[in-house]
């Protein structure tokens, strides 16, 4: 009777904890009765008593998760609005450069035309028309398109206010030369008339650019040239092609282009 009473107790207990949630899926109290173990367990009887627990505790799982979801959709809108304002500030920024570079970009097209403008209308100013020069050179010079004496060819030059040319230096005779060979116009003439001239009294060679006669101190004769020796017809200087624009003694009445020259103004 005794044995009875204590398992009924322990029924009871074991009921009262299923009832109030303290176990899980199923209930189990022990109980000593004289020195006799006892395990009363109590199972649900149907499945819906057996997911009771498991709902609950999906339920929580849920509920955790639901939250940390949120704390994500959270963080990433926060990113997001951090992001677009980055975006906004960086396409503020590429504007502001885009209108830097513009506006640096104009100021040295500007100076550039400035120069540019300056720079021609100096350029313009160095020489007459149809005269050519040479950047910081002193001196201006018109390459004939016609053949003629050296005699008239200095009084052409003299009515342009100039004089036949008198190559007074290497630098001179290669600059005038570069011209002659890079001008399509005038590049296959047989020959050039300087100022260059043979002074029988004095017996020397001398540039006749200019009413008084100067000494040639500085000359570009080709191989055996001149050659006057041999004929005293040859008393004038040409720059002829076929040498390389070399000069050679020539006859004073042959017909060649010429060289005027004059200073810049």
């Amino acid at each position: 009777m005794n044995n009875m009473c204590g398992l009924y107790f322990l029924w009871i207990i074991c009921t009262i904890s299923s009832y109030f949630g303290l176990s899980n899926t199923e209930s189990t109290c022990e109980l000593n009765i004289d020195n006799c173990n006892y395990k009363l367990t109590l199972l649900p009887s149907n499945e819906n008593c057996q997911s009771k627990s498991r709902l609950q505790s999906r339920s929580k799982r849920s509920e955790e998760n639901g939250y940390e979801i949120s704390d994500m959709v959270d963080k990433m809108s926060t990113l997001e609005s951090e992001f677009e304002k980055l975006e906004n500030k960086l396409v503020k920024e590429m504007k502001d450069l885009s209108k830097r570079v513009l506006r640096g970009a104009r100021r040295i097209e500007s100076l550039v035309e400035s120069v540019t403008s300056k720079g021609h209308e100096k350029k313009k100013n160095r020489c007459p028309e149809g005269f050519v020069s040479y950047d910081d050179w002193t001196d201006c010079y018109m390459f004939s398109t016609f053949n003629t004496t050296w005699y008239d060819a200095r009084e052409y030059c003299t009515a342009m206010g100039s004089g036949l040319v008198a190559l007074g230096s290497l630098k001179e005779h290669f600059l005038v030369s570069f011209q002659i060979q890079n001008n399509p116009e005038i590049r296959n003439a047989k020959g050039w008339w300087t100022s260059g001239t043979y002074m029988t009294k004095i017996k020397k060679w001398m540039w006749m650019n200019t009413d008084s006669p100067a000494p040639i101190n500085y000359s570009k004769w080709a191989v055996h040239e001149p050659n006057d020796q041999l004929d005293t017809n040859l008393q004038c200087i040409m720059m002829y092609k076929l040498d390389g624009l070399l000069w050679h003694d020539q006859i004073c009445t042959d017909k060649y282009n010429f060289i005027c020259e004059k200073p810049v103004a």
